[in-house]
C-alpha cells in the first residue's frame, strides 16, 4: 500500500466561505474539478462550520494593559479562525469503481470512518464539519476545525513559548515540524498502520502533475496493475512521474 496523506492548514477569517464553497463543490470555487458533484458530509455541515466561524468572531478577547488591567477587545480581522484538513486514500477512484472491487470500497468506507474518530480524538467539540469527495482521480475527505488555529494547530501552537511566539525563525520551523511528525505518528499508529498505509512521503504526487492527459496516463497504469505484480507497468509508471514537470508545492485546497 501507498503511503499514508495527511495535511492540515490554518485559514482566516476573510477565506472561509472560499473553503467552505469549494468543500460543497460551489461552481464559484471548484473550478479545477473537471466533473465536479456534491460532497458526502459525514459529520457537520457547511452552515454548521459557518455559524461556528462566527461565534468565534464574536467571542472578545482578554488582553492585560500595562496597567495590570484586564481588558477585551474584538478578534482580530485576520485572526486564523479555521483548520482545514484532508486526508487522502492512495487507491484511485476508478479502481474502486471496477465491479470486481467491492472489498476495496468497503475498506475504504472503514478507513473514513476510522480517520473521523481520529480527527473527533485529536480536536474534540473545535471539529465542526467532515466531507468526502470522489470526483478527483484519487478519495479524500477534508475536515474543518473551528477556532483559534495558534491553539488548535500541532505546527503552530508548537511554534509558542510562554505564551508568545517563539522570535526565531529556525527555531520556529524546527518546532512546527517536530509537532506534525508527532501528528503524523500518531495517525499512523491509530490509523493508517492499520490499512496497511506506509508512514513515509508519497510517492507518486499526481496532485503537483501539471499535464492533464500525462495524470490520467499514470492513473490508467495504477488501475492496470490493481493490486497484481506487474513489474514492467510498474517501472514505466515510475519514469513517468519522475520525469513529468511538477508544479510548485501548491497550498491546501478543498
Amino acid at each position: 500500500m501507498a503511503a499514508q496523506f495527511l495535511r492540515l492548514e490554518a485559514f482566516s477569517v476573510k477565506d472561509v466561505q472560499r473553503v467552505l464553497g469549494e468543500a460543497d463543490r460551489d461552481p464559484v470555487f471548484c473550478s479545477h474539478v473537471e466533473n465536479p458533484y456534491p460532497p458526502k458530509w459525514w459529520f457537520g455541515s457547511p452552515e454548521k462550520v459557518a455559524e461556528a466561524v462566527e461565534s468565534h468572531m464574536n467571542n472578545l478577547v482578554p488582553y492585560l494593559k500595562k496597567s495590570g488591567v484586564i481588558h477585551y477587545r474584538k478578534q482580530r480581522s485576520d485572526q486564523r479562525v479555521l483548520i482545514g484538513g484532508v486526508l487522502s486514500w492512495p487507491i484511485p477512484v476508478a479502481r474502486l469503481a471496477l465491479p470486481h472491487n467491492g472489498q476495496l470500497a468497503k475498506q475504504l468506507h472503514q478507513w473514513i470512518l476510522a480517520s473521523i474518530q481520529w480527527l473527533h480524538e485529536t480536536f474534540g467539540n473545535h471539529l465542526f464539519g467532515v466531507c468526502s469527495h470522489a470526483d478527483e482521480p484519487y478519495p479524500h475527505i477534508h475536515s474543518m476545525v473551528v477556532g483559534d488555529a495558534n491553539l488548535l494547530h500541532p505546527g503552530l501552537l508548537a511554534e509558542f513559548e510562554d505564551g508568545k511566539r517563539l522570535a526565531n525563525r529556525r527555531e520556529k520551523k524546527k518546532r512546527y515540524k517536530a509537532a506534525m511528525r508527532r501528528l503524523l505518528d500518531d495517525y499512523f499508529q491509530k490509523v493508517g498502520s492499520k490499512f496497511g498505509l506506509e508512514r513515509t512521503t508519497g510517492k507518486r504526487p499526481l496532485s503537483r502533475i501539471k499535464d492533464r492527459a500525462l495524470a490520467s496516463r499514470i492513473l490508467l497504469l495504477e488501475t492496470k496493475l490493481a493490486g497484481v505484480e506487474d513489474a514492467e507497468s510498474e517501472s514505466m509508471l515510475d519514469k513517468i512521474v519522475e520525469e513529468a514537470p511538477k508544479h510548485p508545492r501548491p497550498r491546501m485546497t478543498f
